[in-house]
């Protein structure tokens, strides 16, 4: 048998490159060749650097070192940058300028407005920059903010732009002006300011994100011209749509023909299930649907049948009654993502009962209930429906309550799954606890239990002894929540605790 001491150092690498950066630094202390295997340039590709403005006076710890950053992260969270603060970002951005390929800017700050000068001028030092992310966790709109002195540069080498609202609503932005070479665009706007932008380079775009809040700004989008589009995905879809007869409807048959290579279409729509049926029959390449406030869910199912490719869909807001019995056929084949978002049944059992043999290929099921008019009885029903589900194929599964207590006792259920490897509960809290329980596939376990004890964290890391990864909300009192009393089993696993204001559940609902 071959030992880890005579691989040859290019699998050395590949292994390193797998493994948390905690234990990249373990591994680098055994040997020395190792520290230099560890922290190669191919084992630091998925390693981002992040540097908070508050604290970015004092970089001398990167002053000496080796390492090649390619990923950077520049969180503002602070009103203002003194001149030393800004002479560290400059230092460490010019340390890595030739290595830097991607960029994530993170405006985390309610004191003042987004400073676009700020972000050009950060970005003015990566000349080989290949994407830029711009995230505001404040979700400010900036169209007022203007400076007679912010000049856009173009950078030929981005192909990669993720810009929200504070941006993109600045009427001084300009997409193609920033990035003339851009393949890859996430955009966030109100639409004031994005198609003229749009249509000098939707002919080279090859994937568009467009997500918005204004009514009817998607009708310029069927003007562009997708001749290299591959993947689409439009949120609030919905203002150009509202009725089969509607002549704009035209407009988007004609788009969609164009895309000649459409592999992925992603849409948000709340329209009536009539005009589902037109898009249906003019675009049956769609593989990812967003649908909601949905009367009739039934026909709505059995109209996607027509999409053969459909791999993921939302229902939001819809009702299902109990199924007609000329639907026996009912089959989406492909179906390997479902969220269910606020939806009610008539007949729970029924319905999951028939999921299992309409999807049987789905891999991932999230299921949120937020009616809190509805009893407690009902909630219950629900979550023993969904629990006894009979799908072989199921790796993800996420159940979301704001409402009731999860019953601690069907922990037992979801060995019913077999492949069930990521499990995600979002409850007030927990009920009474069975010890007995043991849950051996589960390798990933999210929790935002709003009453999570000491005690009952420590039962669920003997209940999962598989967990690579557990990832928990912090109590509302952390006194009463010692981390250093779990068990070594915590360990052996990336324990992840989160602060009451960072909620995973944002991550899960749409």
């Amino acid at each position: 048998m071959m030992k880890i001491n005579n691989f040859p150092e290019e699998i050395l690498e590949v292994i390193f490159s797998h493994l948390p950066l905690k234990d990249r630094k373990n591994v680098s202390l055994v040997r020395r060749d190792w520290a230099r295997l560890a922290f190669s340039r191919p084992c630091l590709e998925s390693t981002e650097l992040n540097i908070d403005g508050s604290k970015a006076a004092d970089v001398s710890p990167l002053e000496h070192s080796q390492r090649k950053y390619r990923f950077v992260c520049f969180r503002m969270d602070c009103s203002s940058l003194e001149n030393r603060q800004l002479e560290g970002i400059r230092s460490v951005l010019c340390k890595f300028s030739c290595t830097i390929m991607r960029l994530r800017f993170v405006w985390d700050t309610m004191d003042v407005p987004f400073d676009l000068r700020l972000l050009l001028h950060l970005i003015e030092f990566t000349p080989s920059l290949r994407e830029l992310i711009v995230e505001d966790s404040t979700n400010q709109y900036d169209e007022q903010n203007v400076d007679p002195s912010v000049e856009i540069q173009s950078f030929h080498n981005l192909e990669k732009l993720t810009i929200p609202n504070c941006v993109m609503d600045n009427i001084q932005f300009d997409v193609a002006r920033l990035a003339p070479n851009v393949k890859h665009v996430s955009l966030s706007t109100t639409g004031r300011h994005l198609w003229t932008a749009l249509h000098l380079v939707g002919a080279q775009i090859r994937s568009m994100s467009l997500k918005t809040e204004t009514k009817g700004v998607f009708r310029q989008l069927w003007a562009i011209e997708p001749y290299s589009l591959e993947k689409l995905h439009l949120h609030r879809l919905c203002s150009d749509l509202m009725e089969p007869s509607d002549l704009k409807l035209n407009d988007v048959v004609v788009f969609f023909s164009q895309c000649r290579v459409l592999t992925v279409l992603g849409l948000e729509l709340q329209v009536p299930c009539s005009v589902i049926q037109l898009i249906a029959n003019s675009c049956p390449t769609l593989k990812s649907l967003l649908v909601y406030e949905i009367e009739e869910g039934w026909p709505l199912l059995k109209m996607l049948q027509q999409f053969e490719n459909l791999e993921s869909l939302t229902v939001r807001v819809a009702h299902f009654e109990v199924k007609p019995s000329e639907d026996e056929d009912l089959r989406l084949g492909k179906l390997k993502s479902l969220t269910l978002d606020g939806v009610e049944f008539e007949n729970p059992f029924d319905f999951f009962h028939q999921l299992g043999q309409f999807a049987p290929r789905l891999q991932e099921l999230q299921f949120a209930q937020y009616d809190d008019s509805c009893n407690e009885n009902y909630h219950l029903t629900v979550l023993k429906a969904v629990l006894q589900l009979k799908l072989p194929l199921l790796m993800k599964l996420v159940l979301f309550d704001n409402s009731s207590y999860f019953p601690s006792h069907v922990f037992n259920q979801f060995n019913l799954f077999p492949k069930l490897k990521e499990l995600r509960l979002a409850y007030c809290g927990l009920s009474a606890w069975n010890r007995s329980i043991v849950v051996p596939g589960v390798e990933k376990l999210a929790l935002d239990i709003y009453e999570l004890t000491t005690f009952q964290l420590r039962n669920l890391l003997k209940m999962f002894p598989s967990l690579v990864t557990l990832d928990a909300v912090e109590p509302e009192d952390p006194l009463n929540f010692r981390i250093d009393d779990l068990p070594r089993t915590s360990l052996l696993c990336d324990f992840n605790v989160r602060k009451r204001g960072f909620n995973i559940i944002d991550e899960w609902v749409l």
